[in-house]
């Protein structure tokens, strides 16, 4: 999972000595990550319920009758919220920014707008995988993004003239997202084990076309746990874009320090997707103590890599952050707020871990209310108060995403602790009785 946001990685660093295409990348960053990238992935959730737990009940068919409703329901979706980022220019214009940084913003935006379709069908298929216990293969189109993407931004960088570097990181990015899609979905149609009568449901059979509503309105329950989240830290990004008295490196900074909390976020994602997984199929198998045992183990694995993320951090911290910037204001911001950014990172280890074992027992409905509270309730104003009136600066706005975190992170456990697993177990079996009721064989 490391390498899923190297492509953001590398875009910062190229853009690393010039000021106004890091501006326009983080810009245009944050419109697609609150219009698309956030809504498309995590309105996939669903998948991380669904498929692991029709696999622990050894239903193939039904495994991918979820997978081909979703990839309808994603791509129709998708369709909606696209539409509008084709006159993202005039918006970004009219909030202020430069026309020139706007211009940048939106070519990179509108590019990558078909390299994120294809994304968000790659989550589909990579969900369908890795809740069949088949984890290696996102990994392997991560990795063949990631050398397709430094590729072509070397080679386009160097063969454009300097104004169109913008455009060279765009083509990049969005070739990179079709890459994982064409990796993944090559591998479920050549690789043979999905050649039974039973995986082979194609998108017009009758049980592809039912249930549309239920799954749809799940999908948004599963979307809530983290969109909540996800969209809280892009308004934090604007926050800082407007701190009184503040220079425009700020928002380098702010920008710098998401991506490298990104980047420690992947690794345990590798464990809530383990988690998911393992209490899904669980689950469905209607083994519940080895399914509370998986999680157990998953959450001590997360506390393990939490620990050694902070000593990380603190002993290669001019490391990290001269990778990113050679810009000493822009250092001295990020040094600043560093000492809460190592809180977030510890709480933000864990919590994640919490939230998989929520999608294996698939409470994301209620658990999104612990979302929306700790970070627009409770984080959201913090963060506010500490920028706007008590001129905090930087740090004063990270102080609000910490606390969301710790908040959650006490939220998710009270949940998993407080859930009758065979209750939910029983729940599936009925689920699945009733999908066999209405013609999925």
């Amino acid at each position: 999972m490391v390498f899923h946001p190297a492509y953001i990685i590398y875009n910062t660093a190229a853009f690393k000595d010039y000021k106004d295409e890091q501006s326009a990348l983080a810009i245009g960053g944050i419109v697609l990550s609150i219009s698309l990238l956030s809504l498309g992935v995590t309105f996939n959730g669903a998948l991380d319920t669904l498929i692991p737990q029709a696999f622990g009940q050894g239903d193939p068919r039904l495994c991918r009758v979820y997978l081909n409703r979703q990839l309808y329901l994603t791509t129709f979706v998708y369709m909606v919220l696209a539409i509008p980022l084709f006159m993202v220019e005039h918006f970004l214009e009219s909030m202020g920014q430069s026309p020139q940084v706007a211009q940048m913003a939106g070519t990179y935006v509108k590019v990558c707008i078909p390299g994120v379709l294809l994304y968000c069908w790659q989550s589909c298929y990579s969900r369908y995988l890795s809740g069949q216990r088949i984890t290696i293969i996102p990994m392997y189109a991560n990795i063949s993004a990631t050398v397709v993407h430094i590729g072509l931004v070397e080679l386009l960088m160097d063969w454009l003239p300097r104004e169109d570097h913008i455009l060279a990181i765009s083509i990049a990015s969005s070739a990179q997202f079709a890459v994982r899609y064409l990796v993944t979905v090559g591998y479920v149609k050549f690789c043979g084990k999905f050649d039974g009568p039973d995986h082979q449901v194609s998108f017009t059979d009758p049980d592809s076309l039912r249930n549309w509503k239920s799954q749809f309105i799940f999908s948004l329950q599963c979307m809530s746990l983290s969109v909540w989240s996800w969209w809280a830290m892009d308004v934090f990004t604007i926050i800082a874009a407007n701190i009184p008295d503040s220079p425009p490196e700020i928002v380098n900074a702010q920008h710098i320090m998401r991506t490298m909390t990104l980047l420690t976020f992947m690794i345990p994602v590798g464990i809530v997707v383990s988690a998911t997984i393992l209490v899904g199929n669980n689950i469905g198998a209607n083994k519940v103590k080895v399914g509370q045992a998986y999680a157990l183990c998953c959450v001590k694995a997360a506390v393990m890599w939490a620990a050694m993320t902070i000593l990380l951090l603190i002993t290669f911290q001019d490391a990290f952050i001269s990778r990113y910037t050679t810009d000493p204001t822009v250092r001295n911001f990020i040094l600043a707020a560093y000492p809460v950014m190592l809180c977030y990172v510890l709480f933000d280890c864990v919590q994640c871990v919490g939230s998989g074992i929520i999608r294996g027992l698939g409470k994301q409905g209620r658990s999104s209310i612990g979302t929306v509270i700790g970070y627009w309730a409770i984080g959201m104003p913090i963060a506010c108060i500490n920028v706007f009136y008590l001129d905090m600066g930087i740090v004063g706005l990270w102080l609000g995403p910490t606390t969301a975190i710790a908040f959650n992170f006490c939220f998710y456990f009270t949940i998993v602790m407080r859930t009758d697993w065979q209750t939910v177990a029983d729940a599936v079996a009925e689920r699945r009785a009733r999908e066999k009721a209405n013609g999925t064989q």
